[in-house]
């Protein structure tokens, strides 16, 4: 037990050293942290990335960090024709560009988070994950978007494939490609960062959302950290073994915790209505809270990290196996009614912000103090997502009663 203490509080002096450093740096003083726009997919990560890459932006230096892109994309698919022969000068790029109802017959339409096109119609399609989930059959319909003109990557903070729903039949290295904000982005902002050296606003623009992007993918500490830590453990072997056995079931700890404070506060919001939950180490650990409409539910998930959502989602699951057919058109009809999207048997799916497959986040719901609060907004932020669907909820007990 004192091997394993040692080896924990000299881990954390070198931590806390390297948070030092950070803080003398002014690392910890990032607007987007400030704002609480750290995990904005649309108007923090899609708009910045748009906003560099775009050679008409307003950091007016044309069309340099566009090829400073396609070099870095170049490194991994040299071969690519789109990627070999874009023209960066005069191209066009969009965010959340509509291309059409989503068709789950011809596997078409949706919303593309960037597209860039050049004078020559080539398209870069780029569909952006920070922690929301994949809706189904999305990267498929991307990749059936003017096929012989486009080139799909799928963005996420470390490089994962899309689940089998979202990717379908299409296959990663060839039908798309897989991208991470950990690696690729992380530097290709630092080369964009070199370039505007002689512009300081753009320049420390870049480099606070770099930060941002170390931040969320845990590489805030040093290499010379990291170095230090190995030294240690090498030292502590059996500290570390016993640290290491006991990790995973820590972190269980703190899911199951967390989704039993959040259970206990609907209970208290919601004292009508029935809440369950299954097992933790299910793939879709849930919180389920019943509705008046057969067959309809509102989901929370998941608290398990091995599942295909990213990040904890509140939204309506309808079991439409037990949906009359003469009654599946009218139900669908009501959702597009109240402007809530179909995801599989999912509809209106809408992301709560954390994580906990994220470290940072289960770091801080480790305090018990701040995972109370924390379970408080979020049973607050899912009372507030059923006020406002009151009439929807109405309508769907009426059709199934």
């Amino acid at each position: 037990m004192l091997e394993i203490q040692s080896l924990l509080n000299q881990v954390k002096a070198k931590i806390e050293e390297s948070e030092r450093i950070a803080q003398l740096k002014g690392e910890n003083f990032n607007i987007f942290s400030i704002l609480n726009m750290e995990s904005a997919e649309n108007k923090t990560h899609s708009a910045f990335l748009c906003e560099l890459l775009n050679p008409a932006g307003t950091h007016a230096f044309g069309d340099v960090f566009l090829k400073l892109f396609i070099h870095a994309l170049l490194k991994e698919n040299t071969e690519h024709p789109i990627l070999k022969n874009f023209v960066t000068q005069g191209a066009k790029v969009k965010a959340e560009l509509s291309i059409g109802g989503i068709d789950k017959e011809t596997k078409t339409g949706g919303r593309l988070d960037i597209i860039i096109t050049d004078t020559a119609g080539r398209n870069i399609i780029i569909e952006n994950k920070i922690y929301a989930p994949d809706q189904d059959i999305q990267i498929e319909r991307y990749c059936n978007y003017q096929t012989r003109h486009s080139i799909v990557f799928y963005l996420t903070l470390n490089g994962d494939s899309p689940g089998e729903k979202s990717r379908g039949n299409k296959k990663v290295g060839n039908d798309f490609y897989l991208l991470s904000y950990k690696d690729d982005i992380k530097s290709w902002l630092s080369s964009c960062q070199k370039e505007a050296t002689d512009s300081p606003i753009v320049r420390e623009s870049i480099k606070q959302y770099n930060i941002l992007i170390k931040k969320l993918t845990n590489q805030l500490t040093s290499g010379t950290m990291s170095q230090e830590i190995k030294e240690i453990i090498k030292l502590n072997l059996k500290g570390a073994q016993g640290v290491y056995d006991n990790y995973a079931n820590v972190l269980v700890d703190i899911r199951t915790n967390f989704r039993n404070a959040i259970n206990d506060q609907l209970s208290t919001i919601l004292t009508s209505t029935s809440i369950t939950f299954n097992s933790i180490h299910e793939s879709n650990a849930n919180l389920v809270v019943s509705t008046p409409a057969k067959h309809v539910s509102i989901y929370i998930e998941s608290f398990n990290p091995k599942s295909e959502i990213t990040g904890l989602c509140v939204g309506f699951l309808v079991n439409l196996d037990c949906i009359e057919e003469n009654k599946k058109a009218l139900l669908f009809n009501i959702f597009k009614k109240f402007s809530l999207t179909q995801d599989d048997w999912w509809f209106g799916r809408v992301s709560l912000d954390i994580d906990i497959a994220n470290i940072n986040h289960l770091s801080t719901l480790a305090d018990d103090k701040y995972l109370m609060n924390k379970a408080k907004e979020i049973a607050q932020t899912v009372q507030k997502y059923i006020n406002e669907n009151e009439d929807l909820i109405e309508e769907l007990t009426k059709l199934l009663s």
